[in-house]
């Protein structure tokens, strides 16, 4: 459900609703980058997640393909958050099931964590 969310951005990411709801500030309001709360600033960019996001690359980099794992490093960030939204480019191979758990599992912890953040901020 999430990734469907996610896909047809329907997140409450700022950045991805702004277009549907022109009275929303699409900031960020995690970091001081200044940018818009996409899904690709979620999960690549911002700071806010960068000890999660280190610690699920390294998860990938043990269990992906070596050509699989150095692919997606080198895909610019929009590609590669469509890449995975697209569960592989609509490709499912044996071997990548460790590698689509940790993706799953790297995204709902990131949602989860964005979304404790602020509920968080909301209550103060």
């Amino acid at each position: 459900m999430l990734l469907f969310r996610i896909m047809f951005r329907e997140t409450g990411l700022h950045g991805d609703t702004y277009m549907f709801n022109s009275g929303k500030d699409s900031q960020c309001k995690l970091c001081d980058m200044y940018t818009s709360e996409t899904a690709t600033h979620v999960f690549f960019q911002c700071p806010s997640h960068s000890e999660l996001r280190d610690q699920y690359w390294q998860m990938l980099h043990d269990v992906a393909p070596n050509n699989l794992y150095l692919d997606m490093r080198e895909m610019p960030l929009d590609s590669r958050m469509s890449f995975i939204l697209s569960c592989m480019n609509d490709t499912f191979t044996q071997e990548w099931i460790p590698v689509y758990m940790i993706i799953l599992d790297y995204i709902t912890r990131v949602y989860k964590a964005r979304n404790n953040i602020i509920q968080k901020d909301t209550l103060r």
